[in-house]
């Protein structure tokens, strides 16, 4: 009776002999904790109509245009919150984001950091709820998984990532690249934003305004552990960038920056009331002073300008300006490229051939246990 039961048990245990099959996309691990933080930035654009130009050639946002975007809100404007970077190369938030959200930065660590040094001093009565949460910030940062791209080698790439900074206008150019470095390769890669409607994908949906990587691999990619990184950077002609960064953290260092009213002499006063008193001297008053003059008196045509050019740019508390980013870039994640089902690998493509070497092994045994039984 067990004689017979042994090729029936054989068969049931070569049921669970299942080779693994690399499937391309987002690999979602268990998680990390986004830690809080109370940073903010936020970014206007301002088009050249509503700019002033100061001595030291920084712009400033005209006393008008100023007063107007105050009432109504500036037309193109974005923010980031938390202190971020503003782009990141896998989905953060939204539909997109599972239970990941890509790598941390020693910048993060500290901020968490310095809240935990100031809850363990302070008195506060919230003192010790505030401390538990900061300490529970950072291990969940140290201590949670990157989100990993995986691919097959020769298989075509396509990620996508967050983005704060995409202004839906004409006016601004967003250029995207994704970087990916290691095993000696150094490849950048054009991307793009998607400017439409979302789409859909097996990892997700790519809302408007996501940074995207959709190409084919390079040929030099091969199997391996690599690091990807989506960057971009605005530029435009019709317009300047300004910012604002407000900080009310309880131990974050990022420095403060408000849009601050400035104002100097102008000095085209100065070549204009030279230029008239020319005119004066040359045109009007020998005008005046003829006695046979015919006609009305003559006029001085050139418009008198301000004798002070006024605005608001972007300063720190010591009144130092400050130049708004537009190059933005993320923290790398994971890119994993693996063996493909149809190359001659001997991991993956050799594996099934092993698992019938395997069960064709274990009724040899079995049919020489029997011969000798």
């Amino acid at each position: 009776m067990s004689v017979k039961i042994h090729p029936i048990a054989l068969l049931f245990l070569a049921q669970f002999l299942v080779v693994q099959v690399a499937e391309a996309g987002l690999i979602r691990n268990s998680g990390r904790g986004s830690p809080s933080s109370q940073v903010e930035t936020h970014y206007y654009f301002v088009k050249n109509q509503d700019l002033v130009q100061f001595s030291d050639s920084s712009f400033g946002i005209s006393v008008e245009a100023y007063a107007a975007n105050s009432i109504l809100g500036f037309e193109f404007t974005n923010t980031i919150g938390g202190g971020g970077r503003g782009i990141s190369a896998v989905p953060t938030s939204g539909p997109t984001a599972s239970n990941c959200n890509g790598a941390y930065n020693q910048d993060q660590v500290n901020t968490i950091q310095d809240d935990i040094d100031y809850w363990a001093s302070s008195s506060d009565a919230n003192a010790p709820a505030e401390l538990a949460n900061a300490q529970n910030a950072l291990d969940f940062l140290i201590n949670g998984s990157p989100c990993v791209w995986e691919f097959e080698q020769g298989e075509e790439l396509l990620a996508f990532g967050a983005f704060s900074m995409f202004f839906d206008t004409a006016l601004i150019e967003h250029q995207v690249l994704w970087e990916i470095t290691g095993n000696g390769l150094n490849e950048t890669l054009a991307g793009s934003i998607n400017e439409g409607g979302d789409i859909m994908t097996p990892d997700g949906i790519i809302s408007t305004g996501q940074v995207m990587l959709n190409t084919t691999a390079p040929a030099n990619l091969l199997v391996g552990d690599y690091e990807i990184t989506a960057v971009a950077n605005l530029t435009s002609s019709a317009g300047q960038f300004f910012f604002e960064r407000t900080n009310t953290g309880s131990g974050s260092s990022a420095e403060v920056v408000t849009l601050g009213f400035y104002e100097e002499y102008n000095p085209a006063w100065d070549v204009w009331r030279i230029a008239y008193e020319e005119w004066q001297n040359n045109v009007l008053y020998p005008w005046q002073d003829d006695p046979n003059r015919t006609g009305s008196e003559p006029v001085f045509t050139v418009p008198e300008p301000a004798q002070t050019i006024s605005g608001y740019r972007s300063v720190n508390d010591q009144d130092e300006v400050r130049t708004a980013e537009t190059y933005f870039r993320s923290e790398p994640e994971m890119l994993r490229i693996v063996a493909a089902n149809n190359t001659s690998n001997p991991t993956s493509v050799n594996a099934p051939f092993s698992a019938l070497l395997l069960l064709f092994g274990l009724v040899g045994v079995w049919l020489r246990k029997r011969q000798y039984s």
